[in-house]
């Protein structure tokens, strides 16, 4: 059953995205059991799942980047912050912005208001 429901709500997306030509999608609190469930046509997925024996009890969830393959998405590596369970780093190469080789970090993160 969720399965099912995630592959309808990644259709939704996909439809959304091509619409309106999104090139990058940051998604918090991402739920799936299997990282290989969460993939959409011509898009390359980052994703930090929670482990299964996450130190708050949480299950599933994290955090989820989907970036245009045609934009050469490369994870980046952060020191001191990448060992978070819900960041996620990427660099992704420009085409018309400002100059033709310029790099940006995209960076999706989920920062619950609840104590730990």
């Amino acid at each position: 059953m969720q399965k099912a429901l995630i592959l309808k709500n990644l259709l939704e997306l996909e439809i959304t995205a091509n619409k309106l030509a999104l090139d990058l999608i940051c998604i918090t609190k991402a739920q799936s059991q299997n990282s290989d469930t969460l993939k959409m046509a011509h898009f390359i997925e980052f994703i930090k799942l929670h482990p299964h024996d996450h130190y708050l009890g949480k299950k599933g969830g994290g955090v989820l980047i989907f970036c245009r393959d045609n934009l050469s998405p490369r994870e980046v590596n952060v020191p001191g912050i990448n060992e978070y369970d819900e960041i996620t780093w990427i660099k992704v190469k420009t085409k018309v912005f400002p100059h033709p080789l310029t790099n940006i970090i995209v960076g999706c993160f989920y920062y619950s208001s609840s104590p730990k």
